[in-house]
């Protein structure tokens, strides 16, 4: 499952400095100075996952799996991709800044991650940065505004398509919600009308992308009591890009806002987790790991990992009934341990 989070706010609001602190190495430029980032950064980062080192210990520990290894097998967590975009100013959407360039970036990300300035340095240049809300509302408008511009380019293209008066009668709707400021609602009806659906693919909707608020503030504020009200932006996580409080929970958070769980995996190889959609069968987590698996699955074993590192072994596991048995219908539950019987 590919997964990108784009990670996007105006100048020197800690985007790149925030990139950098996730992979751990400077590879973003970090400059005091607008739009120091033109092309955006690309980096992988894994998705911290305690249960993957328990597992991997255990299964070094259990004498009955029938290896004796010296070291814990390796672990593998899964990961997003982030990508840091250009700062983005006011007008970004009629081509200030970098425009179009910024916007386009966003288009191939499946979340935003809307970094605001919450701290206070007289030292780095507040770029048309004046207070979280504000900066936040600027970005808002300018994703709005362009997508207004797309749908208004599709709607002039099939409005005068007899056989398109359904989907023109959609869009229409939804300009005249967008244009007037109102919150879109895509109803699992609409999303559900196979022409609809199309158009709405086709248009991916800057402003419709599900979207973290992380305000950048100062190490000593993360966890105050303060910053746990709740705000009229949400979800909010609290970070500091200068010293790397509060990542983990950030990385957590992306994880959990795009509706995602792990299922996991352990043997002498490797101890992994892998993404899949929450609500997935077990057939198609199958396939998350190799297509024919899906495609040949049988049946999968299945036992949470709390229960198997209670016990000595996947024998001693088996012998007491806490491995289950599931068909392919079976829904995944985040943390579940799996092994996949496949056919031929």
């Amino acid at each position: 499952m590919s997964l990108k989070i784009g990670i996007v706010g105006l100048p020197n609001v800690g985007k790149s400095s925030l990139f950098n602190a996730l992979l751990k190495r400077e590879q973003a430029l970090v400059a005091n100075y607008p739009f120091a980032t033109i092309e955006p950064n690309i980096g992988v980062i894994s998705v911290p996952d305690e249960r993957l080192d328990k597992l991997a210990n255990w299964f070094t520990l259990s004498q009955s799996n029938g290896f004796n290894l010296e070291n814990p097998p390796p672990i593998v967590p899964t990961a997003i991709t982030f990508v840091d975009i250009a700062g983005l100013v006011k007008g970004a959407s009629v081509g200030e800044g970098l425009g179009n360039q910024f916007l386009s970036h966003i288009k191939s990300a499946t979340m935003i991650l809307e970094v605001v300035r919450d701290f206070e340095d007289p030292e780095i240049i507040r770029e048309h940065s004046k207070n979280p809300d504000e900066d936040a509302e600027i970005i808002e408008t300018e994703l709005r505004l362009k997508d207004i511009e797309s749908l208004e380019k599709k709607l002039d293209s099939i409005k005068k398509d007899s056989s398109k008066k359904e989907e023109a009668g959609f869009l229409s709707l939804l300009q005249e919600k967008m244009s007037s400021g109102e919150e879109l609602d895509i109803s699992e009806r609409d999303a559900g009308n196979e022409k609809i659906s199309v158009i709405l693919k086709e248009l991916n909707f800057l402003s419709l992308k599900p979207k973290i608020y992380a305000f950048n503030t100062d190490a000593s504020k993360i966890g105050a009591s303060d910053k746990k009200k709740t705000h009229r932006l949400k979800p909010v996580i609290y970070f500091s890009a200068k010293t790397g409080g509060g990542l983990d929970d950030l990385i957590k958070t992306c994880y959990k806002t795009l509706n995602l769980i792990s299922f996991l995996t352990v043997g002498r190889v490797e101890a992994r987790a892998w993404t899949v959609k929450q609500g997935a069968s077990a057939k198609e987590a199958a396939g998350v790991i190799h297509s024919d698996f899906e495609k040949n699955f049988i049946r999968a074993k299945v036992i949470g990992w709390q229960k198997l590192i209670s016990t000595g072994s996947f024998a001693d596991a088996s012998s007491k009934g806490l491995i289950r048995t599931e068909g392919k219908n079976y829904v995944m539950q985040d943390g579940d341990v799996v092994e996949f019987l496949i056919g031929k």
